[in-house]
């Protein structure tokens, strides 16, 4: 592709750098492949590694979603349907402190009514889905997971599996501080449009929730992206929003389980 990959230009001395409105078109273009791959590809296709390194750019900018090497089709006779069981966090993960972060919460499982196909794990270890890492029941939601912390990284500028740490250590920290301008990336030198940039970091947040339930569909994450975050509804999810007086920290993640708990 012309203009190379996402991560390429990320991380590169690029001739040119990549505006907000060319983030967002990126961010919409990424999501409608996805929302096609899951709801109209009969059998839905889970991509399994959707990362900035596999987003191609075309001479417009405009996304292709390339390496479908580790992606699964949901054959019926590969596909299960029941309770995926994952371990996700108990209680309210940002009912630790803003200074304590990561929150120090016990694992349990969960279980969420879904459809699934039993896999080994291959993708980044960092963005994996802890669902999947925890079990190898690879669902659509794992896919949105990856979009999630896909999206962290093209508003910071960072592609975080290039570093030893996971992009929830210091964005969460920042958006709970207020401190917007230390998590998009300086490279825009601050021409972005500031309550469009807090909104499409909740999204990602949303999306990258360790409960597999309360993540979107990418169609509908389409959508919020086509109305351009403006018509969202923070109260449907609980994740997403706090109530008046809450001292919840506003963007957190459940911890990941172990390495270890998915050998």
């Amino acid at each position: 592709m012309v203009n190379r990959s996402l991560n390429f230009l990320l991380t590169q001395k690029a001739v040119r750098q990549l505006d907000w409105p060319i983030r967002m078109r990126i961010a919409s273009g990424v999501a409608r492949g996805m929302a096609h791959m899951h709801d109209q590809c009969h059998p839905s296709i889970i991509h399994r590694d959707v990362s900035c390194s596999n987003i191609l750019l075309n001479a417009e900018f405009e996304p292709v979603l390339g390496d479908f090497g580790l992606a699964r089709i949901m054959h019926e006779k590969d596909v299960v349907v029941g309770n995926a069981e994952g371990s996700i966090g108990l209680g309210s993960v940002a009912a630790a402190e803003v200074g304590e972060y990561p929150p120090s919460l016990p694992i349990s499982p969960q279980c969420y009514q879904d459809t699934y196909v039993d896999t080994a794990v291959r993708t980044h270890i960092g963005y994996c889905a802890p669902e999947y890492m925890a079990t190898g029941r690879c669902t659509l939601k794992a896919d949105v997971y990856l979009y999630g912390n896909m999206l962290l990284d093209l508003i910071s500028g960072r592609p975080f599996f290039n570093l030893d740490r996971q992009p929830n250590d210091w964005i969460s920290r920042c958006m709970n501080e207020n401190k917007l301008e230390r998590v998009v990336d300086p490279n825009l030198q601050g021409n972005y449009p500031a309550e469009e940039a807090k909104r499409l970091v909740r999204l990602a947040f949303l999306c990258a929730d360790g409960d597999p339930s309360v993540r979107p569909k990418m169609s509908e994450v389409v959508m919020m992206l086509e109305n351009r975050l403006h018509e969202l509804d923070p109260s449907n999810r609980s994740s997403w929003s706090r109530s008046e007086g809450d001292s919840t920290p506003y963007y957190s993640f459940p911890p990941s389980p172990s390495l270890e708990m998915a050998l």
